[in-house]
């Protein structure tokens, strides 16, 4: 991720970056964090990332709701599944630039309405920032695409309209 926006802010990108969350629990969660902010610290980006931590899901969305877009960069801890964040950013229609895991891959879905990038491939991810930084349309297209999909989703498979069901997610 730090290399990633390292590589953005090279090629002129004027990019700054909400990180949401923990990196793990207890002490392990807590030098990976130390971690993260050293090497944000020498890479000089400091100031373009803001660390929220851990937040109540209220404050979460606020955040949520004024990005221009959503960054998911794969974390070999995560279970599998497909991120909740990148369903809740695909169903507001918000453009999505993701590492291109195994979980977002297998989903035609996602892999169509979603940009993957290569993982640890920092000068991809930096490519990606630039090239919706420059041309944010196809991405926006995209992302519309996305949003009906699953606003289908949900009125088919379970029978509920999306705003019910990222209102129980987050409240």
């Amino acid at each position: 991720l730090v290399d990633g926006i390292a590589t953005a802010v090279q090629r002129g990108c004027n990019v700054s970056v909400d990180v949401l969350g923990t990196l793990g629990a207890g002490r392990t969660g807590l030098l990976r964090w130390l971690e993260f902010e050293r090497a944000l610290d020498e890479a000089r980006l400091r100031q373009r990332f803001r660390l929220h931590g851990a937040l109540p899901p209220r404050e979460r969305q606020r955040i949520k709701d004024r990005a221009h877009m959503a960054l998911w960069v794969a974390n070999p801890a995560h279970g599998g599944s497909v991120p909740f964040v990148v369903r809740q950013a695909m169903a507001a229609g918000r453009p999505v630039i993701a590492t291109a895991a195994a979980e977002l891959r297998w989903s035609a879905s996602i892999a169509t309405h979603v940009e993957l990038v290569p993982p640890n491939d920092a000068a991809a991810l930096g490519d990606a920032l630039v090239g919706f930084a420059a041309d944010p349309e196809p991405l926006l297209r995209r992302a519309e695409a996305g949003r009906q999909v699953m606003l289908a989703r949900c009125r088919d498979e379970m029978g509920l309209d999306l705003a019910t069901i990222l209102q129980r997610a987050d409240g």
